[in-house]
């Protein structure tokens, strides 16, 4: 099981990042008419957070690092 440590200021399905060289995910899905459906999946290694926009709702914010 991995270790993982809280990130302040995030939603609760983006709150939590691995400690260590873990590959992130994440997964957008919509659903239409009771049916889900995945739009797109980022893989990252070197992921550090990920926020929706304030302003822009379709907007996701991915912050990384080198």
């Amino acid at each position: 099981m991995s270790q993982c440590e809280s990130l302040a200021g995030m939603e609760k399905a983006l709150a939590m990042r691995p400690i260590g060289n873990l590959m992130a995910v994440i997964q957008l899905w919509t659903i239409s008419h009771n049916d889900w459906t995945l739009k797109t999946e980022i893989r990252k290694q070197l992921l550090v957070a990920a926020k929706w926009d304030i302003e822009n709702p379709k907007k996701l914010h991915l912050l990384g690092k080198k």
